[in-house]
């Protein structure tokens, strides 16, 4: 959930850019995270559950197990499988599917642990750099303290709204 966070300071930190004091850029980043949401893939399923941080459902093991490709999403402490997929493009249309019910506006931020993952980088992007919820969409690194625990092969999404600071902005008057 490590970038999760970072959707949150991005959002506070664009508030002090605009002008807002500390505690309205705290503010900010409060109101945010509720709205953040995830899907991903992880590379060795098993090195997640021998560290304890991946505790997948029973669909997740069964899907691994059987070659296929589980795509997860994390809410809280709950994790559970959005579905499974044969290939990366499959395991992106359902990763995309997932991000698009985050709304509209939406800042997507896609990650990978290692460059053997950038199939899902190139596919997740195919997906949603023309969609028309998708407001920002960016690359990241999944950093070591994760990596460890999913292994090569992780790749995932956060996303959330675009937190609008001036609703009470006048329309222009022709």
């Amino acid at each position: 959930m490590s970038f999760g966070i970072s959707c949150c300071v991005w959002e506070a930190a664009e508030a002090l850019a605009a002008g807002a004091g500390i505690d309205d850029a705290a503010g900010v980043a409060r109101a945010v995270a509720p709205s953040v949401g995830n899907a991903f893939v992880v590379g060795a399923l098993d090195l997640g559950r021998a560290g304890g941080r991946v505790v997948a459902d029973g669909a997740a093991s069964a899907a691994s197990e059987a070659g296929r490709i589980p795509v997860l999403s994390m809410a809280g402490a709950e994790l559970r499988t959005l579905g499974t997929a044969a290939d990366v493009a499959s395991a992106a249309a359902l990763m995309a599917e997932h991000v698009r019910t985050g709304g509209n506006d939406l800042r997507v931020a896609i990650g990978i642990a290692d460059v053997g993952a950038a199939a899902f980088w190139e596919a997740l992007e195919d997906e949603l750099r023309t969609d028309p919820q998708v407001t920002e969409l960016v690359r990241y690194r999944v950093g070591p303290s994760v990596g460890v625990h999913t292994g090569p092969g992780t790749a995932g999404a956060f996303f959330h709204p675009v937190l609008r600071r001036d609703q009470t902005r006048r329309p222009d008057v022709t």
